[in-house]
């Protein structure tokens, strides 16, 4: 971590060569779930629509709404009431995490295994304990300029980052070169 901002370690790279990540989470993997988390996509409405009050700002989950909840009208007073157009953002697996590149043109990276293109594959995702070797190429032809990447574990995504697991990746390439080759010299 970069002591002056919240942000991760810089990664630089140059177009040719290969970034090789390992992406370790630390969190014991005998760590409990945080009280009421959702440990998947699932939920009970029923239990959850005390919590939903939009309206009481000493409700335990005032203001969930930016985590995905929308209401018709004002406090819900039954499930009816309350549509989830995302659910998988809705905050749960918070132990658990994945990278997403931001710009680079690189092989699709967020299922698993890495590289595959099914729609239905299972996303990459590290667990308390586990690792997950990322391997990316940066193609010779690649544009010189400064991209980002960040956890892209829906549900936690947000955690994670706040932890400081975002940063830049910097692609140092042969913009001088390029540009005289177009004819500007200064």
């Amino acid at each position: 971590n970069n002591a002056d901002t919240p942000l991760g370690p810089t990664l630089v790279v140059k177009p040719g060569e290969t970034i090789a990540i390992l992406m370790r989470n630390e969190v014991p993997a005998d760590t409990p779930p945080i009280e009421n988390q959702l440990e998947s996509t699932e939920l009970d409405l029923e239990a959850w629509l005390p919590e939903l009050n939009a309206s009481n700002p000493n409700a335990r989950n005032y203001g969930i709404q930016s985590g995905g909840f929308t209401f018709q009208g004002p406090t819900p007073t039954s499930v009816d009431q309350v549509s989830i157009p995302n659910p998988e953002n809705i905050p749960h697996k918070y132990n658990h995490l994945n990278l997403h590149l931001h710009g680079l043109v690189v092989q699709p990276h967020l299922f698993f295994p890495q590289g595959t293109m099914e729609a239905d594959a299972d996303w990459i995702s590290a667990g308390p304990g586990e690792c997950y070797c990322y391997q990316f190429y940066i193609p010779r032809e690649h544009p010189t300029g400064t991209y980002w990447y960040h956890t892209h574990r829906h549900g936690s995504s947000a955690m994670w980052t706040w932890a400081s697991t975002a940063g830049l990746i910097d692609v140092q390439g042969t913009f001088g070169e390029e540009v005289k080759q177009q004819g500007v010299t200064r």
